[in-house]
């Protein structure tokens, strides 16, 4: 059995077999596939938490490109390049993640639950 302590402003993250944890800090910048730009953890997390399709008033519904995001396995995991917040704001970018490796496909298909084929 995985236990996580959160502590304010980390997350911690587990990897199911893997007996290490590793810290992430929730202001730490990553590069966004989906939609093409620099994300904090913290936006990444908030984003994923809208509401899909129509949104109750005063609610701003979920993107488009978080409905379909595979990406946040991988930032929850720790999986991601990252750099802090005060190294963004100085000038250094994380760089971006190959979601086609197969390490990152592999992670990928241990989170994601498998779809059943339909039958004919």
């Amino acid at each position: 059995m995985l236990k996580s302590v959160v502590l304010p402003g980390k997350m911690s993250a587990l990897v199911a077999g893997h007996q290490r944890s590793r810290e992430l800090d929730m202001d730490s910048m990553f590069f966004c596939i989906p939609q093409q730009a620099y994300l904090s953890v913290t936006t990444c997390k908030n984003l994923r938490e809208r509401p899909v399709g129509k949104a109750p008033a005063g609610a701003p519904p979920k993107l488009i490109a978080c409905e379909k995001c595979n990406m946040h396995p991988l930032v929850d995991m720790a999986k991601i390049p990252l750099v802090t917040l005060e190294a963004y704001l100085g000038g250094s970018k994380p760089k971006t993640v190959n979601l086609n490796s197969p390490k990152n496909k592999k992670l990928l298909a241990e989170v994601q639950p498998e779809v059943p084929a339909e039958v004919a």
